[in-house]
């Protein structure tokens, strides 16, 4: 999705419209992206839950209540397809959580692997978690005016939104200095946390 609205039209870029027939596939795969994303936040949420809290703290109950309601609201207005976009690519990072989640869980917490997923943890998140996400929030924050006073939009969805944007972008910088920490080898893997940071 990030490639598709990169160079699109800055109204386009924050409202998925019928009338606008290049962008109209786009903004429904957009949607159906939205759909899977929510549906993988209840599930990892509920385990969570589950086994609260051993797998993730009140910062990860945070974040996943944060992104579901972000991620309704963007849907139900069909708005921000493009900081959906940006948003999402930040799972890449989740790829090397769950790989070193799998290392500690079968017994290779000690090894150079381990190391070595951990640094490109570090780095992934600091690409698409932290530089990415950056980058997309002032671009969101200099279009957002875009969509305040169109009519089918109430500014209240808006402005929950954007705060909820820059509320997990907050997260992400606590979330990476400890994954910094961790990847110079300043601290200990949990055992029981080692998939959520």
């Amino acid at each position: 999705h990030l490639s598709v609205y990169f160079d699109a039209p800055k109204f386009d870029r924050m409202m998925i419209l019928e009338d606008t027939p290049k962008f109209k596939f786009n903004g429904r795969s957009v949607e159906f992206t939205a759909r899977i994303f929510l549906s993988w936040l209840l599930w990892d949420l509920l385990h969570i839950s589950l086994k609260f809290p051993n797998l993730g703290r009140w910062d990860m109950v945070a974040h996943h209540f944060g992104f579901i309601a972000a991620t309704v609201l963007a849907s139900a207005y069909r708005i921000m397809p493009f900081p959906f976009a940006w948003l999402i690519t930040g799972e890449l990072s989740s790829t090397f959580l769950n790989f070193r989640w799998f290392l500690i869980q079968s017994g290779r917490g000690s090894t150079l692997l381990l190391k070595a997923v951990n640094v490109l943890f570090a780095l992934c998140f600091l690409a698409v978690r932290v530089l990415l996400y950056g980058i997309g929030m002032i671009d969101l924050w200099q279009n957002y005016h875009l969509l305040v006073g169109f009519t089918r939009v109430p500014p209240s969805v808006i402005y929950t939104l954007i705060g909820l944007i820059f509320a997990g972008y907050a997260l992400n910088l606590v979330w990476m200095r400890k994954i910094v920490r961790m990847a110079c080898g300043c601290s200990r893997p949990e055992k029981a946390r080692a998939h959520k940071i």
